[in-house]
């Protein structure tokens, strides 16, 4: 399936399925994102944010939204967001300080 990609890292969604980092999609990521750059250990933290979200919620394209609140992030924003397909790859990511605006797409997972 990820037979071409360069895996950085691969993580289990909370519905057990396997989700991949790929070096296209931390290039795209920091691209779009510089911020993140900042970020110490970014790859684990996305990762992390997959495994253990504080919520999932439907994305609007049929992707999943993982949100966790990271405290020591070192960003005014203090919520890492996680754009991934269930069983395929990390889309994109980004920090936010308003969950709230994300979570009214509507919540299909809470931890």
């Amino acid at each position: 399936m990820w037979g071409k990609l360069a895996v950085l890292k691969r993580g289990r969604s909370v519905f057990g399925n396997t989700v991949v980092l790929s070096s296209e999609g931390l290039t795209h990521i920091l691209l779009r994102h510089p911020e993140l750059g900042r970020v110490r250990e970014l790859e684990d933290l996305l990762i992390s944010t997959i495994e253990a979200p504080d919520l999932l919620v439907e994305g609007r394209h049929g992707e999943h939204v993982a949100v966790r609140h990271i405290p020591d992030l070192p960003l005014k924003a203090k919520f890492l967001t996680v754009v991934y397909d269930e069983g395929g790859e990390v889309r994109t990511a980004f920090a936010t300080s308003k969950p709230r605006k994300i979570e009214e797409r509507g919540v299909i997972w809470r931890g």
